[in-house]
């Protein structure tokens, strides 16, 4: 009986889901290791607690499903962003948040992925957004997952929330997407902090996204209104051509 049991079990990890667990404490990470492997249609298959080993251990597993904690995501949106379009053919990723959908977060679905699930669900609903995301489907219920009136798009196109930015505007952009904070970049640009939480804001405002996450969703998604946009100011005298994340091109202009 023993070796029958044995054998089943054999046949069963075979078919096994395969994930990997993100999160910044280690508490949590070996708490959805357990809900996770509970049910043994899953094998959690590697950890991490950076978006660094993440990365490494994306490609080295190469997992059917992915957990990333949200917190994490957002240290590098230049990482976060790439590596949603280079594995979404094979890996399902499903982002772990605390706080409820919105507008920047559904790009990120638009961007390849799977879903964005509180860390307040419950073990079935864990395994089961895991399953769909296996199967290249979302993971959350359409009726959950679909856009409504209050994510409604905004009535002014890309190109035409670009074309209001400054010089000094479209500069931040590649810098924040880099995952540079605000003293960083102050830093970086001989500015003062104050001054770039002022421009930030104001980027925020005239792109219509909510925080550095959707600023770098909106920067991968329209990728071709922000060149349009800058061609002429590319062509002014004195003006700088900068590098975004996905080969972007911003341009500063001399004179902010």
């Amino acid at each position: 009986m023993g070796q029958k049991q044995s054998g089943i079990a054999l046949v069963d990890a075979s078919r096994r889901t395969r994930v990997l667990v993100a999160d910044p404490y280690p508490v949590i990470v070996q708490g959805l290791r357990k809900m996770l492997e509970d049910d043994l249609r899953f094998e959690v298959v590697a950890e991490a607690c950076t978006l660094a080993s993440f990365h490494k251990k994306l490609i080295a597993q190469r997992p059917q499903v992915a957990f990333l904690d949200w917190s994490l995501a957002c240290t590098n949106l230049e990482l976060t962003t790439a590596l949603l379009q280079s594995v979404r053919a094979t890996t399902g990723i499903i982002f772990l948040t605390v706080s409820e959908n919105s507008q920047q977060k559904r790009e990120m679905l638009r961007l390849g992925a799977r879903a964005f699930l509180s860390k307040w669900c419950s073990a079935a609903k864990l395994r089961t957004s895991a399953l769909r995301a296996c199967k290249g489907l979302p993971a959350l219920a359409p009726e959950t997952s679909a856009p409504d009136s209050k994510f409604a798009p905004p009535d002014a196109d890309p190109e035409q929330r670009v074309k209001q930015l400054t010089g000094r505007e479209r500069q931040l952009i590649p810098l924040v997407c880099s995952g540079l904070k605000n003293k960083e970049i102050a830093q970086q640009l001989g500015i003062a902090e104050s001054t770039v939480w002022h421009h930030l804001t104001a980027v925020f405002t005239k792109l219509k996204v909510e925080d550095r996450l959707g600023l770098a969703a909106f920067a991968f998604s329209h990728g071709p209104a922000l060149t349009t946009a800058q061609s002429q100011s590319a062509a002014r005298p004195g003006a700088v051509k900068l590098f975004s994340p996905g080969g972007l091109q911003y341009t500063q202009a001399a004179n902010d």
